[in-house]
């Protein structure tokens, strides 16, 4: 909580176009990332893009921790996956899935 208000205070607020990726270590329904949820921004992300970003392979439990947050006044999504999901020579880039989306500049 205290590190996403860190972040929210740091971000400029002088109309510059935001976009903020990262690995959160929350889901998006967490208390924790409301501000990324709320009135400014939402989740480029949508919740049927991926079940997980954690990679089970690597003994990992399926969760979307890993996330897209595009300011709302700035963006529309247009579309959003998982990438590096696929092994290549029976090994995987990370044990996190990588995330991509595409958005319009309104």
């Amino acid at each position: 909580t205290l590190q996403v208000a860190d972040l929210m205070e740091w971000l400029p607020r002088n109309h510059t176009p935001l976009i903020v990726a990262g690995d959160f270590n929350a889901t998006a329904d967490e208390k924790a990332l409301a501000p990324l949820t709320g009135p400014r921004f939402f989740s480029a992300l949508p919740q049927d893009a991926t079940m997980t970003t954690l990679n089970p392979a690597m003994g990992h439990r399926e969760r979307v921790i890993d996330h897209i947050f595009a300011e709302r006044r700035r963006f529309e999504p247009v579309a959003a996956s998982r990438i590096g999901d696929v092994p290549e020579n029976g090994k995987y880039p990370s044990d996190h899935f990588g995330v991509r989306a595409t958005l319009r500049v309104v």
